[in-house]
């Protein structure tokens, strides 16, 4: 039997490496002799720089950077040639300030630090992996990093690592040195998410409230999101541009980035049809999978890549939402944290869970 292992990290809990090599210790346990193809994957969020240095065997190197609340951080970047990968989650993502969330004030900033760091080394492609962000700034921080200026209504310019609760005092932007700083660079954004920047499926409305806004917070972000639009001059409602709060709409806007979806990148990168040859199943999967799961994030990349070859894809997550939806789609789905178990202690023990299914799993099939 062969089985290609190609899960995602499980957000806040284990990286992508670490949840297959327990998933496949679990299959291994009770079938020593069956081939097992691990993968490291994601898709353009936390995890992402791993997986694209796995994929091209790239060297990491790391930089002096900011959190999202402009504390020092260790930054990373992957070379592979002249190309860059870059992680907005690893260097100012949410999960870098557990509970110490600060919607208004979180800034993309130190993600346009190590962007700016990759374009010193010579770097002529970068793919900006965008997912988990913190911020709902419009990336304006990131754009502060990369030689932007921004001046405040009271005609003094912004201090670096702008938040979204400053974007309605912005008077004017000026991306002069910005562009002469990206000039002759191709920008890539990697992400999966085609919310517009503003309204109610914009950056503010749809994803400010998991980085900690209230109802209030969010009718002030969004307003200043709109008014970024009207001071860039630019209608801001392009697929992607409210990815990473208003990131996916900075790059578009004044880096000149194209949007591509990071777990079709990745797949590609590892020549992911040709690891399928001979498998009989695959097993994919994520933190939580929901309907959104459908709409272009990992799990659904992978079936449709595995769907070609007529091969049974079984997914395989800490919570599954909306089973009878996802059950249409996948030929098996299950939930690899025991019921009942409280979320703190499922994230901790995440890989004892999926070790666990991998062993039960193979038993029913022995």
């Amino acid at each position: 039997m062969k089985i290609v292992i190609a899960l995602d990290s499980y957000k806040g809990s284990i990286s992508s490496t670490a949840a297959a090599d327990a998933l496949a210790s679990g299959l291994h346990s009770v079938a020593p002799n069956a081939e097992i193809a691990e993968l490291t994957l994601a898709d353009g969020g936390e995890g992402s720089l791993e997986a694209f240095a796995a994929a091209w065997n790239a060297e990491i190197f790391s930089v002096p950077a900011h959190d999202a609340l402009m504390n020092p951080v260790e930054g990373k970047f992957a070379v592979s040639d002249t190309t860059a990968i870059v992680e907005l989650a690893q260097i100012c993502g949410l999960a870098q300030l557990g509970d110490g969330k600060s919607p208004l004030k979180a800034t993309s900033f130190g993600f346009g630090e190590v962007i700016f760091h990759a374009v010193k080394r010579g770097a002529k492609r970068i793919i900006c992996c965008i997912g988990g962000s913190a911020s709902t700034d419009g990336g304006m921080g990131m754009f502060q990093a990369l030689g932007g200026v921004i001046r405040h209504k009271n005609g003094t310019r912004f201090a670096d690592g702008i938040g979204g609760g400053g974007l309605a005092d912005i008077a004017g932007i000026d991306s002069t040195i910005l562009k002469h700083n990206l000039a002759g660079i191709e920008v890539i954004t990697a992400s999966d998410v085609i919310s517009p920047l503003y309204g109610k499926s914009g950056a503010a409305w749809v994803f400010a409230p998991q980085k900690g806004a209230d109802e209030s917070m969010v009718t002030a972000l969004d307003g200043g999101l709109r008014h970024l639009s009207t001071i860039a001059g630019d209608t801001a409602q392009t697929p992607g541009d409210g990815a990473a709060g208003g990131v996916g709409f900075a790059l578009r806007c004044f880096a000149g980035a194209r949007t591509v979806s990071g777990a079709e990148l990745l797949l590609d990168a590892l020549d992911f049809d040709r690891r399928l040859n001979g498998a009989d199943f695959v097993m994919t999967g994520e933190g939580r999978s929901d309907s959104q799961t459908l709409q272009g994030k990992l799990p659904f990349k992978v079936l449709e890549a595995a769907k070609r070859q007529n091969i049974p894809v079984i997914l395989v997550s800490g919570a599954i939402v909306d089973r009878d939806l996802l059950e249409r789609h996948f030929a098996g789905v299950y939930a690899v944290t025991p019921e009942g178990m409280p979320l703190a202690e499922a994230l901790r023990r995440s890989a004892e869970n999926l070790f666990n299914f991998g062993r039960d799993w193979m038993k029913q099939r022995r």
